[in-house]
């Protein structure tokens, strides 16, 4: 297991602030220690990599709930520079200067459950993954909701969870260190949101699908409206192919200068997204710093709130920035997806998928929780929203229940099957009635999803199968 430098990611859904352990090495030691309290019964999260009796203990209170919904957590600690960090879906939420690191020795590591304390974690696990690196932010956003191969440079183990039946989950490192269940755990549905790049290029017919533009003049038509007040949300998961010059998620207005607010996925050919509104003429908006990754699945959703835009990638602020004023209250005409105002500006070549206008400014905490998870179709606050899963036709279904606004293919544009954005099913396992050692697998497909749910349960990796060079990863 590392000793100075390391990263221990996973997805978690917690139901409960009770004494209990997400991850642990066995044996625990309080001057030797590699353990995550997530959280603890007094709502703290504890992260301890070494002796937390000196500088090995890092802990912070969330400043909103992480139970009931699936969270996203990266714990840091560097020997190297000095420091421990938590990340929380993919943003740095606690950070301290020091570190002591971890003793190499023999042990277990153990998954749901703390021998020493007899404590056992209620909720579900997934995607767990061991670096011997401090990751940046950077890299931790990058691949948060996708699978890795197995063969990354500095990953030391990695459990998809994703056998869904059995007694046993793999090692994807190719390191032998398989883990195993004792007592008897039981794999149970669930969800959680990591996402795959397969993708089909063959238009379907069928449901949970996906938009696809072609780039050359593809796009949907929406009807014509207010659609934008004082404070509002533009969301969307889309897959950008290439960097099509002012390539828009949409563009609503009334003509060249008229009242636009446009979502662009790519500002001239930078592949940055730009947030732009136009009050008449007259316009300002932000861009992000650093272009939209081709050919992946991200979330893209921009905010408008007291004069204040925001960018998000991922349910992550990239960017900020005043504007004068909101947009007008004007009626707009030509209302595009996939399309600008401009006759020069080019047609995105990417899919979309699950489009929402809100007319409140969703917060970073809602965004992430629902960006893969459908929304409540009777939402007051819920303007439009565009999943494009319906089977066949030149109809966009507005899916909401208040009179929908359904918008119009054109030009050839198509669906694709949503695999592109699937989440493979994640293993979880049923509290047992005694202590146990288990290891769940599986991963959720996105939207009709299966997880594992482990309540009260325990993950190891056995000694015999323990092949990571040196040791195993902490718990609390």
């Amino acid at each position: 297991m590392p000793t100075t430098e390391v990263t221990v990611e996973f997805w978690q859904r917690v139901h409960s602030a009770k004494q209990q352990s997400t991850f642990c090495l066995d044996p625990d030691l309080g001057t030797n220690r590699f353990q995550a309290y997530v959280p603890w019964q007094d709502g703290v999260v504890y992260w301890d990599f070494g002796n937390i009796n000196a500088s090995g203990r890092l802990s912070y209170t969330p400043p909103d709930s992480i139970l009931g919904t699936w969270q996203h957590f990266a714990l840091v600690a560097s020997g190297a520079n000095s420091y421990m960090a938590i990340y929380r879906n993919g943003i740095l939420e606690a950070f301290k200067t020091s570190s002591t690191g971890w003793t190499s020795n023999a042990c277990d590591l153990v998954l749901g459950w703390n021998k020493l304390s007899n404590v056992f974690f209620d909720g579900e696990l997934d995607e767990f993954r061991i670096w011997n690196v401090a990751r940046s932010a950077a890299q931790i956003r990058l691949n948060q909701f996708q699978p890795l191969r197995g063969d990354e440079t500095n990953l030391v183990a990695y459990y998809r969870l994703d056998e869904g039946a059995g007694t046993t989950t793999a090692d994807a490192t190719g390191h032998g260190a398989a883990g195993t269940f004792a007592s008897s755990p039981a794999w149970m549905p669930g969800a959680r949101p990591v996402l795959d790049q397969v993708t089909s290029w063959q238009p379907v017919s069928g449901t949970n699908l996906v938009l696809n533009l072609d780039g050359v003049d593809d796009h949907v038509r929406v009807p014509a409206g207010i659609w934008f007040s004082n404070e509002f949300t533009i969301e969307t998961w889309v897959y950008e192919r290439s960097y099509n010059s002012w390539s828009r998620v949409l563009d609503f207005g009334n003509g060249e200068y008229s009242d636009n607010v446009a979502l662009t996925i790519s500002e001239g050919a930078t592949g940055r997204p730009d947030f732009r509104i136009f009050r008449g003429a007259t316009r300002d908006g932000i861009e992000a710093p650093d272009p939209l990754p081709l050919n992946q699945w991200v979330h893209l959703a921009a905010t408008l709130r007291s004069n204040t835009a925001t960018l998000y990638i991922n349910g992550v602020a990239v960017v900020s920035g005043t504007v004068p004023g909101p947009p007008l209250a004007v009626i707009r005409t030509n209302n595009y997806i996939g399309r600008g105002n401009w006759a020069s500006d080019a047609y995105a070549n990417a899919l979309y998928e699950d489009l929402r206008i809100w007319n409140v400014a969703r917060t970073p905490a809602q965004l992430r929780q629902f960006m893969t998870e459908p929304v409540a179709p009777g939402d007051p606050n819920l303007l439009l929203n565009y999943r494009f899963d319906e089977p066949s036709g030149l109809t966009a279904l507005d899916s909401r229940t208040t009179s929908p606004q359904n918008g119009t293919l054109t030009n050839g544009a198509s669906r694709l099957s949503s695999q592109a954005r699937s989440i493979t099913p994640a293993a979880c396992l049923k509290t047992p009635t005694a202590p146990a050692w288990a290891t769940p697998s599986g991963s959720p497909p996105w939207r009709r999803a299966a997880a594992r749910r482990w309540s009260a349960m325990a993950r190891t990796i056995s000694s015999a199968s323990r092949a990571l060079a040196t040791g195993c990863p902490p718990r609390k």
